[in-house]
């Protein structure tokens, strides 16, 4: 699914936010995103920190790892008291519209992983790591 910075840009669109709200809302130094996201770097584990204690509803194995779903499921998932966002909508229906980004996106990954696989063919080993047939030594 791309690297965090890629999830990162993914989390804020499916928010309706920009990186000046989420640098406020998550206590983040000014700058830090536009900087993270300009130069694909990746964030520090405080910035990571900051954004998940803040949205504790996305899943840090999605957002660290890009592994599941973008939203945790259960009633573990705490969700501060917000009736309205300041774009006019919900927080349910940011969360929705959350995990509609995140099915077309799964659907996405999963079409471009077909059509490379059909341009390359992948042996995978046991620790999940892809390597052509060529590189597994077939």
């Amino acid at each position: 699914m791309g690297s965090i910075i890629d999830r990162l840009q993914q989390f804020i669109e499916a928010y309706g936010l920009n990186n000046n709200s989420l640098t406020v809302k998550a206590g983040l130094s000014v700058g830090l995103l536009g900087q993270a996201i300009k130069s694909r770097k990746g964030l520090h584990s405080d910035t990571i920190q900051k954004i998940l204690n803040t949205y504790p509803e996305v899943s840090a194995e999605w957002f660290v790892m890009g592994r599941g779903r973008m939203l945790r499921d259960g009633p573990s998932v705490l969700i501060a008291a917000e009736p309205h966002s300041p774009y006019g909508q919900s927080r349910e229906e940011i969360i929705e519209a959350a995990k509609e980004a995140a099915r077309i996106a799964a659907r996405e990954e999963l079409a471009a992983l077909q059509g490379r696989k059909r341009q390359s063919p992948v042996a995978v080993s046991d620790n999940g790591v892809g390597a052509t047939k060529r590189d597994a030594g077939e």
